[in-house]
């Protein structure tokens, strides 16, 4: 019975990594972008929207195929809900969050798309329930990241997610 269990176990742990894998994987392209005005309610509409922020104010070349999907997150109320923009590839994203400091002098601002697991205790730090094993599950989800990234922008960016 405990080799069955343990076999089963094993299974289950190859089984969560390969999901936060796929996740990552799932999310590696994606920015969100906070702070765009919820005036129309189409697809067209939003795309319209952040293909103009990326081209007239981050003065970014767009074209169509450069987006591959926009869509608002979270559920309709008083606040300004953010857009998950999916990116047709790598390099676009890193052209964007290169020029992102162009949009200081707006109300619009763009950060990474992480998965759950990487946001869940940053939150926890964030917010000030930070205990030892939660500062050490960021330093370790920090520390596999491909590019590098300070600690304090990391934080600094999820303050506007809580």
């Amino acid at each position: 019975m405990d080799l069955k269990y343990k076999h089963l176990v094993d299974k289950l742990n190859i089984q969560e990594k390969q999901i936060d894998y796929l996740e990552r994987e799932n999310k590696r392209r994606n920015l969100v972008f906070f702070g765009i005005e919820e005036e129309g309610r189409s697809y067209f509409q939003l795309y319209t929207k952040v293909a103009y922020i990326l081209t007239m104010n981050m003065k970014l070349s767009c074209e169509k195929y450069d987006i591959e999907n926009v869509k608002r997150i979270g559920r309709k109320g008083n606040k300004v809900r953010p857009i998950i923009v999916a990116l047709t590839t790598l390099g676009k994203k890193i052209e964007i969050l290169k020029n992102r400091k162009s949009l200081a002098s707006t109300s619009y601002y763009i950060q990474e798309d992480y998965p759950k697991k990487v946001l869940e205790p940053a939150r926890k730090i964030v917010n000030g329930h930070d205990d030892e094993s939660t500062k050490n599950q960021v330093d370790f989800i920090l520390s596999n990241k491909p590019k590098k990234i300070r600690k304090l922008d990391f934080l600094n960016a999820l303050r506007g997610l809580h």
